[in-house]
């Protein structure tokens, strides 16, 4: 790989791969990170968002939780691409390539952390009575528990992979000093900035 990281320009921009027999080689950032998964390229400039979740969710979802179940698992679990339910007013946000961080709020006993990182595959809306059991596989929600996520008659449906629990999850003490510190910043998705970004990876990643 180039020993610096370029700039993000988008998920389709080119990358060169020195080969072991010393050719050079283009992949895709977006083919890239498919074929080293999970991998994903933090480059300067790539759009971030973070979004708020329930831990009653965040844990069968993002498999984080350093504790084990006796539960069996969600059937999210099961797929490398799943799914993230939200308000339809958030889909501005769920931009194909966009690095997807994870805040676990404070409710239901949630730990008021950032906890796990993952990229954006592609976003949509969808009716909630169009939803089949089928179309929830992927996600921790059920056709049952849409209006826990709001009582809106559509919702934003955000396919994601490659994630990465934090070895370190970051605290919302953390946050509060990165400029997350309003009572709205962490109740719905926004984007944050890049500095925002490489601070809350530093922090995530950086201790041993």
């Amino acid at each position: 790989l180039p020993p610096q990281a370029p700039m993000y320009s988008g998920p389709d921009q080119h990358l060169v791969v020195h080969t072991p027999d010393g050719n050079r080689r283009y992949f895709s950032l977006d083919r890239l990170e498919s074929l080293l998964a999970p991998t994903l390229f933090c480059l300067p400039g790539r759009p971030a968002i973070i979004s708020p979740i329930w831990r009653s969710y965040a844990e069968p979802l993002l498999g984080h939780s350093l504790q084990g179940s006796f539960f069996p698992k969600a059937s999210a679990s099961l797929h490398s691409d799943r799914i993230y339910l939200s308000q339809p007013s958030s889909l501005k946000y769920f931009n194909r390539g966009t690095l997807m961080l994870f805040y676990e709020s404070s409710k239901h006993k949630g730990r008021s952390q950032v906890v796990a990182l993952a990229r954006v595959r592609e976003a949509y809306l969808k009716r909630c009575d169009s939803f089949a059991v089928s179309d929830l596989t992927q996600s921790v929600l059920t056709t049952t528990s849409l209006t826990d996520i709001g009582k809106s008659t559509m919702k934003t449906v955000t396919v994601f992979d490659n994630i990465f629990p934090l070895p370190n999850p970051v605290d919302f003490k953390v946050l509060k000093r990165l400029g997350f510190g309003r009572p709205n910043d962490l109740i719905t998705t926004r984007a944050i900035s890049d500095e925002q970004l490489q601070a809350i990876l530093i922090e995530g990643f950086g201790r041993g």
